[in-house]
């Protein structure tokens, strides 16, 4: 599970497997009314400038788990959401999939890092069926996606060979995500994974 922000919150010595398991334990066993998480795909967290964190996931599991730990046996799920953590590492508050809970970005996208510039969150999106790829903003603090994913190029007209975005999950110490947006500069991630948070889902 991508901890990154977390690990910065908090400090890498408190993040460890069974914190994260416990904070994602009370969450689905709290009242938030939205349609829960319980489990997502290529996890990617950032930190907002009013201190909240974004969680963000590819395919996700939504609704209840069983006391025995099992789902139904047809769970709904969303092609990427959104969970939203408090201030200071706090608790996590909701999940957003999207107004029919098929996906927060809409039912077509896998979703990648994001990275806050001005008063947006931009986030990569993947179509996950072979369309339009590339940046989808998410307006702040109240995180509503706006208009559609932004396609960018895949190559430079002027630097031929060169890839401009994509990016990278791996278990080394850190995880790259780039992009180039039309015109300078190219618009790179570059996260630092605490050695503390590399296990997980």
């Amino acid at each position: 599970m991508g901890v990154t922000a977390l690990a910065l919150a908090l400090g890498a010595s408190a993040c460890t497997p069974q914190m994260m398991t416990d904070l994602w334990t009370k969450y689905q066993q709290s009242n938030e009314p939205t349609h829960l998480w319980t489990g997502g795909d290529g996890t990617f967290s950032v930190e907002l400038p009013d201190g909240r964190i974004i969680w963000l996931f590819s395919d996700t599991y939504l609704g209840d788990v069983n006391p025995d730990g099992t789902r139904s046996t047809a769970p709904p799920i969303a092609s990427n959401t959104a969970v939203v953590q408090d201030v200071n590492g706090g608790d996590l508050l909701e999940t957003k999939a999207g107004a029919d809970n098929r996906g927060f970005l809409g039912s077509q996208y896998w979703i990648m890092d994001g990275t806050v510039e001005g008063s947006s969150l931009r986030i990569f999106a993947n179509n996950k069926g072979g369309g339009t790829s590339g940046i989808a903003t998410v307006s702040l603090p109240g995180l509503v996606p706006t208009g559609t994913v932004q396609s960018v190029p895949s190559a430079h007209p002027d630097v031929s060979g060169v890839i401009l975005w994509g990016g990278s999950i791996s278990r080394s110490p850190t995880t790259r995500t780039c992009t180039a947006m039309p015109g300078p500069p190219v618009l790179c991630i570059s996260r630092r994974t605490w050695p503390a948070c590399q296990r997980g889902s």
